[in-house]
């Protein structure tokens, strides 16, 4: 998605990580569909957060098409998202990821992060929450782009209440 959705030739085309946009990328998966990694891989020699040039797939390669995208509303307590989980539903969201620690992120819960307004530049996916009764201890498993090297195996968990970084501001996720 990231090295074909930046297409200048498409309608909606994104701009990856220089501006990308999350309604474009659901756009470019309903209309052109995606690929697994066995028939699309990422080259290893693309340097992260870089895209490659859109490769031509052959045309009886699998191709999974999403129906559409909804969208969630914000939500400082993020509990639309953990409804979406619940519902087997992954949650492509976008943060706020310029914090200095959370480039430094080794494990635990994440909850600190600088007011930024409704500042976001990075996409993620939740993929999980972790409910404790009284959303203290609640969080959400989240899945980076990083690489297994970052993070928890190139996961983070980040607390459910107070919005951190940003992360309950612009979500939505796929029909399938």
């Amino acid at each position: 998605m990231t090295d074909c959705s930046s297409q200048k030739i498409l309608t909606h085309y994104n701009l990856n990580c220089s501006g990308g946009d999350l309604q474009f990328s659901l756009w470019y998966a309903t209309y052109y569909g995606l690929h697994d990694k066995s028939v699309y891989p990422t080259n290893p020699n693309t340097a992260l957060g870089q895209t490659q040039s859109c490769k031509a797939v052959s045309a009886s390669a699998t191709t999974y098409k999403i129906r559409g995208w909804v969208y969630l509303a914000p939500d400082y307590s993020c509990i639309s998202r953990a409804a979406a989980v619940l519902g087997y539903y992954t949650v492509p969201t976008a943060m706020f990821a310029g914090h200095f620690a959370f480039f430094h992120y080794l494990s635990g819960i994440f909850f600190t992060c600088p007011a930024v307004g409704s500042y976001v530049d990075h996409a993620v996916l939740i993929v999980g929450f972790q409910y404790d009764g009284t959303f203290a201890g609640s969080y959400m498993k989240v899945k980076n782009s990083w690489g297994n090297s970052w993070g928890v195996g190139g996961f983070f968990y980040i607390a459910m209440t107070g919005n951190v970084c940003n992360i309950c501001l612009y979500s939505a996720y796929p029909v399938l």
